[in-house]
């Protein structure tokens, strides 16, 4: 029996070319969008973890006023925190405070730098600084590395901007400027979108600081 014999036929150059640039085409078109969705998310996933930080911090702040430990009237404090995650341990970090914006209670002090470790006795702690960080720990138990900057004012937090690009200390290039702890109505950001620092950075705030 005769089998018919069919020539096999490939893409001609042409064809190839013309795929490429299609494919050249839709990449140009989604690729950005992608980029730009991923971008939000991460903003708004920063976004909530500075109001959670926010919280938190202000749960502490009403809890140190009950016990006689807690800020001065009319007191302004910034501080610079950090948390990372080494081989499973969780390890926050607080810079010093100015002890004169706090008052001393019985077993808790400020104005030295305090670090907290995941797992520790709370009540061990000695200094406020690591209370914040314990705080912290505690309130928001999935967070494994970031940087964040906290201002206190009076009784409560004020301000907070976080970012989990680095676990040093927040740059001050990277968030909207303080004019005596206070944060400006608005930022230019990276001149485009609200949360994405000069240098590229992922940045929530709490309150949002939106472009000019």
């Amino acid at each position: 029996m005769m089998r018919k014999a069919y020539k096999k036929r490939g893409f001609t150059l042409i064809e190839l070319v013309v795929v490429i640039a299609i494919i050249g085409v839709l990449a140009a078109i989604l690729i950005p969008t992608i980029m730009g969705v991923v971008a939000k998310a991460r903003i708004m996933s920063a976004n909530s973890t500075a109001s959670n930080i926010k919280k938190s911090v202000d749960l502490m702040l009403l809890k140190s006023d009950s016990a006689h430990f807690g800020v001065v009237l009319n007191a302004t404090e910034v501080f610079n925190i950090t948390v990372n995650t080494v081989n499973g341990t969780t390890t926050w970090k607080c810079s010093a405070a100015n002890s004169g914006n706090f008052t001393n209670g019985v077993n808790i002090t400020w104005g030295t730098p305090g670090t907290y470790t995941k797992g520790e006795d709370v009540s061990r702690i000695r200094t406020g600084e690591a209370l914040i960080c314990a705080q912290l720990c505690e309130n928001l138990d999935g967070l494994k590395r970031g940087s964040m900057v906290i201002v206190l004012e009076g009784g409560a937090c004020t301000f907070v901007a976080f970012s989990d690009n680095s676990t040093d200390v927040l740059p001050q290039s990277e968030y909207p400027p303080l004019t005596n702890g206070k944060p400006p109505a608005s930022f230019a950001w990276d001149g485009h979108t609200a949360g994405i620092s000069p240098q590229g950075w992922i940045v929530g705030t709490a309150p949002q600081i939106p472009l000019p």
